[in-house]
């Protein structure tokens, strides 16, 4: 008996053990932005946020020095990266305990539902690689982020639809643990992007519902006193951090108003239809949605579920511009409709599993395209870094920037990833998608103007087709810059006051 517990236990650590040698590699190749492998290609949106977590070892802080409307958890991953390895590694390893966190849990749900094989797991977990190798874009996005607080939430979710399947009573500390979890997980994903947190909204909302319906009030008050708790415990330190360095305003304004505003640049429908149109809606949220239905998968609640969670999660998906990487926030529904094609092999007719082997192509195929682009953005970044020029452009540039002059470094209508290659820290806040976020808040043009008034930047980088620039900004280039240098891709302006 203890050798076949032993013989187990060496089976487990092999398989996870394999596991995390494959999330490696995942992430070596379609996490560009940040792979050690390739130092090519920094991204776009991912080294800005890399730029804010190098800023914060130095004593920068987000919203006084970097001006985005992503949350202060998000912040706080990338300066716990930096701390662990300044430059790509720190941040690509914290991204492989995530993504391998996640793939642990997964399994766990896996096993709930009688899916112990391991050849079976890996097979399950092959399509939802599939799907992350092009929704990731790069890595180090917000919506990797949160997938292993949507999977822990999944799972005590799934655990209670499957105990009232069952007619078992959960004892009172499981609800007072799912309702902490719920909280907790809730505070750090509305602190990373809060739409993210939408398919947690599901859960909450049905759980509670199916409470009510079945009068177990003591049980919900449980819940909702121990999910206050859990939300405290995410939340307060950092609206403690931010109110004593006298930000918690402007974190406010940034992370929930601007977020507001860029939600809502378009109408609702207009939001709808573009997502509609789009190949993913029906591969990633239609067909992983209807799956449990056509089959009769398990109880009306995990079915109803998916309705509702294919539905919050399309919402928030659709409130912003419908970029892939929003995508990544289908796979917890893709997993519930894998486990459910899964039990319909094992206990269907055959022409069930017809049935399940066409949806499962309906949701694969169509996705063959941007997966394929996707390997070959990767295969292109490991092996023909040469065909990448950025960094050495920029560079061309910075180096001739005075080392005495590095704080009073600035870029207009440029990616933020071009501080990542200078290794420069913008001197005022607003250094990236300045125009988009001007025409969000107009007065952020009023505070660019005065910032520039009071202490105007030494040296202005600008593309060498400069784009739209504010009227004051065109004014100063006339009578305060003048051309120091310029090459093919950008034209460095200095100071007339420092060539004085």
């Amino acid at each position: 008996m203890n050798h076949r517990i032993l013989r187990k236990n060496i089976q487990d650590v092999l398989f996870y053990l394999a596991l995390g040698v494959g999330t490696f590699v995942f992430l070596a190749v379609f996490s560009y932005s940040t792979s050690p492998f390739t130092t090519c290609d920094n991204g776009a949106d991912a080294a800005f946020f890399r730029l804010v977590g190098q800023g914060m070892t130095q004593g920068y802080l987000p919203y006084r020095d970097f001006f985005d409307m992503k949350g202060p958890f998000l912040f706080l991953i990338e300066y716990i990266g930096q701390l662990l390895s300044y430059g790509r590694l720190g941040i690509f390893v914290l991204q492989w305990l995530n993504l391998f966190g996640s793939i642990v849990i997964i399994c766990k749900i896996l096993k709930m539902y009688h899916i112990s094989s391991r050849i079976i797991q890996i097979c399950l977990l092959m399509p939802l690689a599939y799907i992350a190798s092009f929704t990731f874009e790069g890595g180090n996005l917000t919506e990797e982020f949160s997938l292993i607080e949507l999977l822990s939430c999944l799972f005590l979710c799934l655990l209670y639809f499957k105990s009232s399947e069952n007619n078992k009573l959960w004892p009172h500390r499981m609800y007072c643990y799912a309702g902490l979890l719920y909280g907790f997980c809730f505070g750090l994903i509305i602190l990373i992007r809060i739409t993210n947190a939408a398919l947690i909204c599901t859960m909450i909302l049905f759980v509670s519902c199916d409470l009510i319906i079945s009068k177990k009030y003591r049980e919900l008050f449980i819940c909702v006193c121990m999910y206050i708790i859990g939300m405290a415990v995410s939340v307060i330190p950092f609206i403690l951090f931010y109110g004593m360095n006298g930000l918690l305003y402007e974190a406010y304004e940034a992370v929930f108003v601007l977020g507001f505003k860029y939600a809502g640049e378009k109408t609702l429908l207009q939001h709808i239809i573009e997502a509609c149109s789009s190949y993913r809606f029906i591969s990633l949220i239609i067909v992983p949605c209807l799956i449990p239905f056509v089959f009769r998968w398990r109880s009306w609640r995990e079915r109803f579920f998916t309705i509702i969670g294919g539905l919050f999660t399309f919402l928030a998906i659709a409130s912003g511009n419908n970029y892939p990487h929003y995508y990544t926030l289908t796979i917890p529904l893709v997993l519930v409709s894998e486990i459910s094609l899964a039990e319909t092999f094992i206990v269907s007719n055959n022409r069930k599993r017809l049935a399940a082997v066409v949806l499962a192509g309906i949701m694969v195929v169509p996705l063959l395209r941007p997966v394929a682009a996707s390997i070959k953005s990767g295969y292109l970044h490991l092996f023909r870094q040469d065909q990448y020029k950025t960094e050495s452009i920029v560079q061309d540039v910075s180096s001739r920037i005075p080392e005495e002059d590095h704080n009073s470094v600035f870029c207009y209508n440029l990616n933020p990833s071009w501080y990542t290659y200078a290794n420069l820290f913008p001197c005022i806040k607003y250094c990236g998608w300045q125009n988009h976020y001007i025409s969000i808040m107009p007065e952020i043009y009023d505070d660019f103007y005065a910032r520039f008034r009071s202490h105007p930047p030494t040296w202005l980088i600008l593309p060498k087709e400069k784009g739209t620039l504010p009227v004051f900004m065109d004014e100063l280039l006339i009578t305060d810059y003048c051309v120091y240098y310029e090459n093919e891709k950008y034209t460095l302006y200095c100071s007339t006051y420092k060539l004085r």
